[in-house]
């Protein structure tokens, strides 16, 4: 499971207590999507897990609960329409090339560039500092 997003947002005004949770993860079956928001009098709660190619979105507004079953193409289109949930708009093309990646077996690994560098013991300059006077000589 990878976390892409996880913020919380409390704030109190005049005595209220509102709260605002975002969650954006790729879990094993897929995607999880959540969002959070109460201030006291009214609840928002949207959940979005993945389905084999298809997702489904609950949305639970003051305990009237909604599902519907959305394909790829419909999920965008409701991220983009409802303004809460543009976060997870943002974070689905980098979710998408990390479950296609982890289907398709993983990123390819570059070569290595590191480039090591022996060092001799042999210095053929004198070193730099309060040792002027010193010489090194080549054995």
């Amino acid at each position: 499971m990878e976390i892409l997003r996880d913020h919380k947002k409390v704030d109190y005004i005049d005595g209220k207590r509102i709260t605002e949770e975002e969650y954006f993860a790729i879990i094993p079956k897929g995607l999880m999507i959540k969002y959070y928001f109460t201030d006291g009098i009214t609840k928002k709660k949207i959940v979005i897990l993945s389905k084999d190619t298809n997702y489904e979105m609950s949305v639970n507004n003051n305990n009237n609960e909604t599902k519907t079953m959305l394909d790829k193409n419909k999920l965008m289109d409701e991220l983009l329409s409802r303004k809460e949930l543009h976060f997870a708009a943002k974070l689905m093309a980098v979710a998408n090339k990390k479950i296609t990646g982890a289907i398709e077996g993983g990123a390819k690994r570059g070569r290595s560039r590191s480039r090591s560098r022996s060092k001799s013991k042999e210095r053929t300059k004198p070193k730099k500092g309060n040792s002027k006077d010193k010489k090194v000589v080549k054995k």
